[in-house]
């Protein structure tokens, strides 16, 4: 069953609907709970804990799974130790933390592309001068 999420997107924009899966609202969350704990200055909201209460019951373990998924795999991806940390250049793993909190400031960010306002930072984008 898909629900119609309706989301506040800035000022000139009062709603966003979007039709989504229960596994898209699980991948969703799985990005935001992976963001707060990974990205420097990223916090979820209200709207990803709102989130899943717009589906029914049986929909809300296809959800947890789907964000368990997401969750497992930035947690495999985001805690790589770099070979020499006293080295002051960006490495792998630096690459991909910068690459993946930037697409997900983008995707579901405060003026995300996908699904806005799922997660809130108070830092800025990281950046890649590479």
């Amino acid at each position: 069953m898909a629900a119609v999420i309706c989301l506040a997107v800035a000022q000139t924009d009062p709603c966003l609907a979007a039709d989504l899966s229960p596994q898209d609202a699980g991948a969703r969350m799985g990005q935001a709970l992976s963001a707060a704990k990974f990205c420097p200055g990223a916090k979820t909201t209200s709207k990803m804990l709102d989130l899943p209460k717009t589906f029914g019951d049986a929909d809300q373990a296809v959800i947890k799974a789907e964000a368990e998924k997401i969750i497992a795999a930035w947690t495999a991806a985001l805690t790589c130790v770099e070979s020499n940390p006293e080295i002051k250049m960006y490495t792998g793993c630096r690459k991909t933390k910068i690459m993946t909190c930037n697409a997900t400031w983008r995707e579901i960010g405060p003026d995300g592309t996908e699904l806005p306002g799922l997660v809130d930072f108070t830092a800025p984008p990281l950046r890649d001068d590479n």
